[in-house]
C-alpha cells in the first residue's frame, strides 16, 4: 500500500500541475477514482500465490486441464481452484511449489495454452497481474466460488 500511496500522490501531483496548463487536462483530473484504483492494482508487493487462467467454459474440458495440473505439480496443497462465469482460475501457492519444478512450470502453462487455443477448446495463460476474482462475489451474474481440488 505504501508504494500505491506514493505513486497516487506523484500522480495528483502531476494531474494539478498540468491542469494549470490546459483544459484537457482538468478534464482527466475530474477522474481521480480511476487514477487511485489504477495505482493500487499496479503495485503488487510480494505474491504468495500465482494464478493460472482457464478460460474454458465447458467443465468437463476445464477439468481435464485442471487434472494434468495436478499431475505436473505432484502437490494438491499448493492448488486452489476457483471457478469464475469465464471458467477457472487455479491458484499456486508458490511457497509449496516442489522444488523440481519450479523452474518448468511456466513453459507447461504455456503447453498447456498452446493446446487449448489451437484444439478450440480455450484459453490457459499464467496471470501476472494479481487481478483474481474473489470468491463470494458475482461476477455477471455468476458467484465466484473456490472448488475442491480433488473434484477434479
Amino acid at each position: 500500500m505504501l508504494k500505491a500511496n506514493y505513486q497516487i500522490v506523484n500522480n495528483l501531483t502531476k494531474m494539478m500541475y498540468d491542469s494549470f496548463k490546459s483544459e484537457t487536462e482538468v478534464q482527466k483530473s475530474k477522474r481521480l477514482d480511476i487514477v487511485v484504483m489504477s495505482e493500487i492494482q499496479a503495485a503488487t508487493g510480494s505474491k504468495y500465490y500465482l494464478d493460472i487462467d482457464i478460460d474454458i467454459k465447458d467443465k468437463n474440458e476445464a477439468s481435464k486441464f485442471i487434472t494434468k495440473f495436478r499431475e505436473f505439480f505432484k502437490n494438491d496443497e499448493c492448488l486452489i481452484p476457483v471457478e469464475t462465469r469465464g471458467g477457472f482460475h487455479l491458484l499456486v501457492e508458490s511457497s509449496k511449489i516442489p522444488n523440481e519444478i519450479k523452474n518448468s512450470f511456466h513453459q507447461k502453462i504455456c503447453f498447456y495454452g498452446k493446446c487449448a487455443k489451437e484444439t478450440g477448446r480455450g484459453d490457459i495463460e499464467f496471470k501476472s497481474d494479481s487481478m483474481v476474482p474473489i470468491p463470494g462475489t458475482i461476477q455477471g451474474g455468476f458467484e465466484v466460488k473456490i472448488r475442491d481440488i480433488k473434484e477434479f
